[in-house]
């Protein structure tokens, strides 16, 4: 464990790979456990409603990652989609924590939530391609150190947005964390983020992967 985290530490892109997926875990790991309270109670949702959108956020939710996905094998350097995820979840967090409503806030969860959340899956795959040269051992215990660390962040932060959330008139505040969090991570892997070569571009149709991946 102990070697998995010194290569983590002193690998450039797996370090700010890293930093960057505990930092977003503040995100989601903010406003997820105050979604519904914030649709029915603040915002005024009926409870059928509320369940209608989470089933269009699902589908939504599905669609949007692997069209994301999709756009993110075809680029020649990750950093620029991640960069771009970054940047619209922080605009559009930012917009329901400024103007709190219904179709804010639908348009945060349907829209936003599919493209920003799949700044997850790029992290990650930037960290499994730069493992990939320590040998398949290592290179499993790196990945399960950072899945740990970035499960830490959802562990932690539930818990003290709860304080601070107590302290506030408005739960909607929890979004102005999770756009605050993305504006933070955009600028961490804008500043020390370093270029990773996609190699996945040129590797076939994303259907043929699809296909591929669907195989037993």
């Amino acid at each position: 464990m102990w070697n998995s985290f010194s290569k983590i530490l002193t690998t450039p892109s797996i370090r700010v790979a890293t930093i960057t997926l505990f930092c977003l875990g503040f995100t989601y790991a903010s406003t997820l456990p105050y979604q519904s309270i914030i649709g029915i109670d603040q915002l005024g949702m009926s409870t059928w409603h509320y369940s209608i959108l989470m089933i269009i956020m699902a589908v939504t939710g599905m669609i949007g990652s692997f069209v994301m996905g999709y756009f993110s094998d075809r680029t020649d350097d990750r950093k620029k989609s991640i960069l771009i995820t970054l940047a619209v979840g922080a605009v559009g967090f930012g917009v329901f924590s400024i103007f709190p409503s219904i179709w804010s806030f639908i348009f945060c969860l349907v829209l936003i939530s599919p493209i920003s959340g799949s700044t997850y899956g790029q992290l990650f795959a930037v960290i499994r391609s730069q493992t990939s040269e320590f040998g398949s051992r290592d290179a499993a215990s790196i990945n399960s150190v950072v899945r740990s660390i970035y499960a830490a962040s959802w562990i932690l932060v539930p818990g003290l947005v709860g304080l601070y959330i107590a302290t506030r008139k408005n739960i909607s505040d929890s979004y102005s964390i999770a756009a605050a969090a993305f504006a933070f991570c955009f600028l961490i892997y804008l500043v020390f983020g370093t270029s990773v070569k996609n190699n996945t571009v040129g590797q076939g149709s994303a259907w043929t992967g699809f296909k591929t991946a669907l195989s037993l």
